[in-house]
């Protein structure tokens, strides 16, 4: 879509280049934003921040396919997760030490471009906001709908982006999973926002 002159990035996606379904499915991080910064609250505010970020790195990913793009797509997820779990905890160790070793880890895996190093600590930090959310939905049981929500959405999104990843074929519709991730990834953020604010 946009010609920069950077290496490729080290992921490849089912769509053919230009990536317009996976660019323009990047609009659901940038409404779910919105709709968590409209709550109002402080933590709200953080977290639709950086969101916001997330859709400027995977939309500049998609629609400029390098290595570039890929960088600001990834730490920008790794910092939203950082935000959340700042956000759902007191404990010093989660909130000051655990960030930043999260971050030395992402410039790690990215000078030495192992992509596992990435997804380790992805998935770690997905596991930890989900640990500390149902922490929080134990004590205030009206969250549990939003809980599920929450679970559900992710279900989806990770279930579609592995079979893309690993099922593609090019000129199927597989490729259009990448962007189911995107949309339930964007709005289980936004449920999980819910339950914070709560």
């Amino acid at each position: 879509m946009f010609n920069l002159k950077y290496a490729k990035p080290t992921i490849s996606y089912c769509e053919d280049n230009p990536q317009w379904t996976n660019t323009l499915s990047n609009l659901a991080y940038f409404i779910s934003a919105c709709l968590i910064y409209n709550f109002k609250h402080e933590n709200s505010k953080k977290i639709a921040r950086a969101l916001f970020l997330v859709f400027v790195g995977s939309t500049f990913l998609h629609a400029a396919d390098n290595s570039l793009g890929q960088f600001f797509d990834e730490i920008y997820m790794v910092n939203l997760l950082n935000v959340v779990i700042k956000n759902l905890t007191n404990d010093y160790f989660l909130k000051t030490i655990y960030p930043e070793l999260n971050m030395v880890l992402f410039l790690a895996y990215f000078h030495f471009k192992i992509y596992n190093i990435f997804l380790i600590i992805f998935t770690i930090q997905v596991l930890t906001s989900l640990t500390l959310l149902s922490y929080g939905v134990y004590y205030r049981p009206n969250n549990l709908k939003d809980f599920y929500k929450v679970i559900s959405l992710l279900t989806i999104g990770t279930i579609s982006w592995l079979y893309e990843q690993n099922y593609c074929q090019k000129g199927s519709p597989v490729y259009l999973l990448h962007s189911l991730w995107h949309i339930t990834s964007a709005f289980s953020v936004y449920y999980a926002s819910k339950i914070i604010k709560n």
